[in-house]
Formats: C-alpha cells, structure tokens, sequence
C-alpha cells in the first residue's frame, strides 16, 4: 500500500471519530493552562558598565593592555564566576552559606544564568578603549536578581582593576623575554634555509643558464627530429602511394601471364579508402583513425584479411615483395622518430618546470633571508617596547588607565520572561494529539485495516477486482452510524467543558 492510499485510510478512520481531535486540543490546551500555574516564574534583571577611557592621553604614555573587548571580558568572565567570588556573592545574597554539596549545586546554577554582553563597542570615531556591556542575571526571585546584578558589577569593577595591572606586569616580562628568544628563532631560519636550497638544488637562480641551455639544446634535437620525421613519414606515404598505384596496375591488365596478389590488391584498397577518408576529414577524427589502424593490423599480419581459404595448408606468411619490405623498413624508422620525440619533449619539459620554478624559489630564499635580517631588527623595537610596557605598568597600578563605570543600577524586573504561554500552548495541543490521535495512526500503521476500492486493489498486488458492492444502509448501520456521531458530540461536548472548566479555575494564564 502506497503513502497517499495509507493516509487517506488512516484520515477516514479519524474522521469518523473526529472527538480525538477535540479531545486532544481541548485537554492539550487544560494541560498547558494548568502547567503555567504551576511552572517557575523567571526573572531577569540587568545593569549597563560604561568602559571609560585612559586619563593620560595615548600620545604621552601608550597602554599595552588589549582592546578587544570581547577578550576582556571573557577574561573578566571567568574570573568573577570563580569559586571564591560566587562564594561571597551567595554569601551576600542568600545570607548563609549551604553545605557543600548544596554550595556547590547553587555555584553551578548561578554560573549558567548570569550572562555578560556587549552593545556598544565604537571604533575609529570614539575615544579608543571606550565601550558599553550589559550583566544579566536570571532567578526566581526578583528582588534577588536585581541585587546579584548589582553585586556582579561591583566585582568586575575590582576584578578590572587588578586585571589590567596584571596584564600590564605579564606584557613586560613576555617583551624581555621574546628579546632573549631571537637567537634560537634565527638558527631555526637559518636552518630552514639550507634545507629550503637543498630540496631544490636545481631550481635556483645559479642552475638557470645551464638549464636554459640544456633547454635550447634539446629544441634544437627536437626541431631536428620533426624534420627527419616529417621526411620518414613523406617517404612512408610515398611507398604506400607506390604500392597502391602498382596493385591498381595490376588489377588492370588481363593478360594470361598476370597474377593477382589478394594481398596487394587488399592492402592497395584500404589505403584507397583510408586516403578519401583523409581527403574528406581531419587525421584526428575517429573514421580516419579507425581505417588506419584496420591498416596497421592488416599489414602487420602479412596474411590478407578476408582470404584464408585462399591459404594453404601449413602457410603461416606470405614472403614480402621488395616494396614491401621498404614500406616495413620506413615504418621502423617513423616508430623510431616518434619514441625519440616523445623523449626529447619530456626532457624539455623537465627543463621547463625548473626555468618555471626558479622565480619562486628565488622569491621563497629572498623571502627567508629578509625574516633573518627582520628578527634582528625586532630585537631593536623590543627595547624601546619594554620602556612602554613599564610606563603603562605605572599608569595600570596608579589606576588612571581604563576603567569600568556602572551608568545604570540594576532594579527589581516587574514581570518574567519565562515560560512563554504560546511555547507552553503549542506543547500542550502537541501533546494532546499524540495521546488521542497518536494510537488510532500507529494501529492503522501495523495493522491496515482497507476501506475503500482503492487500498484493495494495492493490497491484492495487481490482481483485478471484479466487482464492487456499495454500502448499503441498514437500519442497524445507520443505528450504528447515530451512535457514533452521538459520541463523537459527547466526548467533544465534555472536552470542550473540561477546558472551560480550567479556563475558568486557574484564568488565562500569566
């Protein structure tokens, strides 16, 4: 049974108890209405930190702190969401501190619900460093929300603080000390160097003139062997003409001292055929291609296609006349080329991808080398670096670099956010007709039950139906048809009231 014939069966059997839909929205949706009492309510409070820029102007004294806020942050992140300011955080908010397995349970839910992102953070046209974010926190209670947000921020206030005259220490010491790794950066290049020259010994700017002559001389054998090449295959083409002309000749005369050769005159036409095919075409396309190998193979098995009754008993070949063996003879000669051809091409190509590679590889060394004279220079501005980093170090610990001020409190939120009536409705009806609709589709589904013409004719595989009978109403059946609808409105009617009912006790929803 196919997928539409299936689903036309399974949608009669659902219509004619339609009260399953009813039930299952009607219950879905009481369900939904009763679950909104009772599910927790979430609240979400939130406070805005202004990043202030430095005091000191960046022309007197530049910052080595980074800028990337969202780096910061994190930074910051994980530092207040550590378990020594969680611990004081739930220290000031719940007013006691739980056991262990009970402080750590709470640690964990208040990490997952605080939330720290970015809405401003301006770049060119602002004063460098400046930028807003927002701290989030979610809990059941309002009034607690607010009051850890409010907490929140006054660590990473602290946290800032010690975290820039951190970072600033950490910067100097990574400049000094990158000052004392360029000696083992500069033997790594140097090494790398040589084994760059020696992957690629003939590929370098010092092998160039030898392979440019290595290179014209090769053309120079190669334009010499297209010519005698071209020459072989004249002097081939020359024979085959002669020995064409000659079969013809033959075939011609009628005089009782003439004997035909079978071979010849055989030979003689597909060469006929294959010059007309020639004429006509390019020596490339598959006629012309195909007739020069029935050719090759003809004359190769020096026995004429076609005429093996003509042959002998114990004859294996038949002798070549004198043109002949010249044919063979040019034909050596033309394979000989062509091999010493195909020689001298891939030599030239050889030479050719090492012309082609030199300017890379000129361009890779010149590359290496100037990283050498590059790290040297570095250790130069490393020196006049470390006097930055210090005097930044001195600013950060002063606290006149930048800083984090809160421009709004935090304040009690009035309503949750979560759950979402819509999302919990949705889930309800969903819910509801799996329970009612789900049973009737899975029956239908491993035991087909076949209403109609259709389904049985896919069920009986091909085998045609005689004759079909309409139903035919009894006065039982249409009893049994009224018992039915009846039900169907009775179970709609006591659905739709259980709703109204819960409508009714519990409200709307929230």
């Amino acid at each position: 049974m196919n997928r539409m014939t299936w689903f036309l069966e399974v949608a009669d059997r659902i219509l004619r108890s339609w009260w399953m839909l009813v039930a299952g929205v009607c219950l879905g949706l009481s369900g939904s209405v009763a679950a909104l009492q009772y599910l927790p309510r979430i609240f979400e409070a939130s406070t805005t930190i202004f990043v202030a820029p430095q005091q000191i102007p960046q022309d007197f004294v530049r910052s080595t702190i980074t800028d990337d806020m969202s780096i910061r942050l994190a930074s910051l992140r994980e530092a207040v969401l550590s378990r020594p300011y969680l611990s004081k955080l739930i220290e000031r908010t719940f007013g006691e501190t739980p056991d262990a397995r009970g402080l750590e349970r709470l640690i964990q839910s208040m990490r997952s619900r605080i939330e720290v992102s970015i809405i401003e953070n301006p770049r060119g046209g602002g004063e460098r460093g400046s930028g807003v974010f927002r701290l989030t926190y979610r809990d059941t209670d309002a009034q607690r929300a607010a009051d850890v947000v409010n907490t929140l921020a006054d660590f990473y206030i602290n946290q800032n603080v010690r975290f820039r005259t951190t970072q600033a220490a950490s910067t100097t010491r990574t400049i000094e000390s990158l000052a004392r790794e360029l000696l083992g950066h500069l033997q790594t290049r140097e090494r790398e160097v040589a084994a760059f020259r020696a992957g690629h010994l003939y590929e370098t700017q010092a092998h160039f003139n030898a392979n440019v002559q290595f290179l014209q001389g090769r053309q120079q054998d190669l334009v010499a062997v297209d010519r005698d090449l071209g020459a072989a295959v004249d002097q081939l083409e020359a024979l085959r003409a002669q020995e064409a002309q000659s079969a013809l000749a033959a075939g011609t005369e009628t005089g009782p001292g003439v004997v035909l050769d079978p071979y010849t005159m055989r030979l003689a036409q597909l060469r006929q055929e294959y010059d007309a095919l020639r004429a006509r075409y390019y020596d490339e396309h598959p006629d012309v291609k195909a007739k020069k190998r029935e050719v090759d193979d003809f004359v190769a098995s020096g026995i004429p296609a076609g005429s093996e009754g003509e042959v002998s008993a114990g004859m294996t070949a038949r002798p070549l006349t004198p043109l002949q063996a010249r044919i063979e003879t040019a034909e050596r000669e033309v394979s000989r080329l062509r091999a010493e051809q195909a020689r001298l091409r891939e030599e030239i190509d050889t030479y050719k991808r090492r012309l082609e590679n030199t300017p890379r590889v000129e361009q890779r060394l010149a590359e290496l080398t100037e990283g050498l004279q590059v790290l040297r220079d570095r250790y130069d501005d490393y020196q006049g670096k470390v006097e930055e980093a210090r005097g930044s170090e001195r600013i950060e610990a002063a606290q006149q670099g930048e800083r984090f001020e809160v421009i709004e409190r935090a304040v009690p939120p009035t309503s949750p956010i979560r759950p979402v009536p819509l999302v919990i409705y949705a889930f309800g009806v969903a819910v509801g007709l799996v329970l009612f609709v789900g049973p009737p589709v899975l029956r239908a589904f491993f035991v087909p039950t076949i209403r109609s013409e259709a389904g049985l004719r896919e069920v009986m595989g091909g085998v045609p139906v005689l004759v079909s009978i309409p139903k035919l109403v009894t006065p039982e059946i249409a009893r049994s048809i009224l018992r039915r609808r009846l039900f169907n409105v009775t179970a709609s009617l006591v659905c739709a009231a259980v709703l109204a009912a819960t409508l009714g006790w519990f409200g709307l929803g929230r």
